[in-house]
């Protein structure tokens, strides 16, 4: 077997290197990870700029699936670990060792299309992506100074992104800025207003905001070429960051989730969806123990009004171990939604020890569950973070 194995490595580096890259082009992303973490000439090609070339490729390369990342980040290191829907399996690492200083002190502050917006401890912005292992910092924003709301969108077909930084509008000179790859610059949005109310909407990927007793993430996401959140007050719960205009909208709802507790928005099929909690029997407690009727329902954000219009109830997972009122993390995205069980402390994401973290898997287009691969464990005094990740190959 060792003598097969030595002659097919043999046979595959004697291989001309645009032979190579085509044969590398057309594995799954996640294999493509694989291989170039196993072979020093394979990692080295899939870096160099012919393979940066994609139009060539990406018709035959098979597509990847949507699916989900975990990152873990401390004073020493950080991990990504994804699990990709076209082999769900099991969680895979992706390394974080080609970013400065190895990853370490990192905090996750958006994702989109496969890129990762993370922020440095000397208050950098980077834009990584983990699967070509490009990187790029972004230059200094010119007037903010204190960032509270972040957000990402990556273009699918281009490869180009935008950032939106926003202080908070309790702020008295509150800015907001916007950065577009494409002209590698940084330019000025309308002051948030205070009657958006969004002053609570947290650091996508950070910080929560509470209703009731409740913690909830408010990810913004990106649809139809504007950015989505939620607000803390019922009443006007989605605002929206119009990217080419810079300005912001919110408008008053009627109590459109009542009794409802908004776990969290993505955009699917160019809709933007909200997933909300129900319950009929007593409260949150001060833990965010859900009560043990609660119950889940699909909302979708009539884009033009700012409206939801309640689309779907989704069935309980067919195992009883994981009722709702058990969830204590989760993340939304690509028509998938994401929940592990058995996890102390908040929905989504803080620092976690519990090994292993069980959960499970609800496809909205076929309505059904499945069982996903027990995540990795929390080292101690680290940060984690559950979110939708959709692995690409853009370039940076």
């Amino acid at each position: 077997m060792e003598t097969f194995r030595n002659m097919a490595e043999s046979s595959l580096s004697s291989l001309p290197d645009d032979i190579t890259i085509n044969i590398l082009a057309r594995l799954p992303l996640i294999h493509l990870q694989r291989a170039r973490s196993t072979c020093t000439a394979w990692n080295r090609l899939a870096a160099g700029p012919a393979f940066a070339c994609l139009s060539t490729f990406q018709s035959s390369a098979p597509a990847s699936m949507p699916g989900f990342a975990l990152f873990i980040s401390n004073d020493s290191t950080s991990q990504l670990f994804y699990l990709d829907l076209n082999d769900p399996s099991k969680w895979r690492s992706m390394p974080l060792s080609f970013l400065p200083n190895c990853g370490a002190s990192l905090k996750l502050l958006a994702s989109s299309g496969g890129l990762l917006l993370l922020g440095t401890l000397s208050g950098d912005l980077l834009v990584a992506n983990p699967v070509t292992r490009k990187w790029q910092k972004l230059p200094p924003m010119e007037a903010i100074q204190d960032p509270f709301y972040t957000a990402l969108m990556a273009e699918s077909s281009t490869g180009n992104f935008t950032v939106a930084m926003a202080e908070s509008e309790l702020r008295s000179n509150a800015a907001t800025e916007i950065f577009e790859s494409k002209t590698g610059r940084w330019r000025a949005g309308a002051k948030p207003s205070r009657a958006g109310r969004w002053k609570r909407v947290a650091s996508s990927m950070s910080t929560p905001w509470f209703y009731g007793s409740v913690p909830v993430f408010c990810k913004p996401v990106s649809c139809s070429g504007a950015f989505f959140h939620l607000t803390w007050d019922p009443e006007e719960m989605i605002s929206e960051l119009d990217v080419k205009k810079g300005v912001w909208r919110c408008e008053k709802g009627n109590g459109a989730v009542p009794g409802g507790v908004p776990w969290g928005v993505m955009e699917d099929n160019g809709k933007v969806v909200m997933l909300e909690m129900s319950y009929s029997k007593g409260l949150v407690n001060a833990v965010g123990a859900l009560s043990s009727d609660a119950t889940l329902s699909m909302w979708e954000l009539r884009q033009d009004q700012l409206k939801w219009v309640l689309t779907r109830r989704i069935s309980p997972p067919p195992n009883d171990k994981y009722h709702v009122d058990k969830w204590q993390r989760f993340a939304l995205g690509n028509g998938f939604l994401c929940t592990t069980f058995l996890v102390p402390g908040t929905i989504v994401t803080l620092a976690s020890h519990s090994d292993p973290q069980c959960g499970m898997i609800y496809d909205c287009a076929k309505a059904s569950w499945s069982t996903m691969p027990d995540l990795p464990g929390t080292p101690w005094g680290s940060i984690s973070s559950l979110f939708d990740f959709k692995a690409s190959l853009h370039p940076l």
